[in-house]
């Protein structure tokens, strides 16, 4: 979550959209008119509502979809930045999950408080992505 937050509010200065971070729809601030395909949005819902995940998740998820339209309609210039994504989607992928509400982000139970996105800007990633190295975090926890 926390290289989430990071790429996030990198992204949110790109964007000039700090004022939504940290879940926000990136896709909504490089071009208004590409969006995911209803169809793959109806099927996101069906699929989560069977699931107990926060609304959150289902809007990261939605915000995810857009982006990948985004990305994939080659209409978009985008800045050679990380995939806002990519921590997440790993994330979901381990079976992680999260609520969000009142400054802080909660893990079944752990927290940790998001702060601002200036607070979350840096240059260096704060995990690096890879499976050895989340199975080691894995492990710690």
């Amino acid at each position: 979550m926390q290289e989430y937050l990071r790429r996030s509010a990198v992204w949110a200065q790109e964007l000039d959209a700090t004022r939504e971070w940290p879940f926000f729809d990136l896709a909504a601030h490089v071009d208004t008119s590409i969006r995911a395909n209803p169809q793959a949005l109806d099927a996101l819902k069906s699929n989560l509502e069977s699931k107990t995940t926060g609304t959150v998740v289902f809007e990261t998820c939605e915000s995810m979809l857009h982006w990948s339209a985004l990305k994939d309609s080659g209409h978009a210039v985008l800045p050679a930045l990380d995939d806002p994504f990519e921590p997440l989607i790993v994330m979901y992928e381990r079976g992680g999950g999260f609520t969000s509400g009142k400054g802080f982000i909660d893990f079944d139970g752990l927290s940790m408080p998001v702060r601002t996105w200036r607070d979350r800007l840096e240059p260096v990633p704060a995990v690096l992505i890879d499976d050895t190295v989340l199975d080691e975090l894995d492990k710690e926890s």
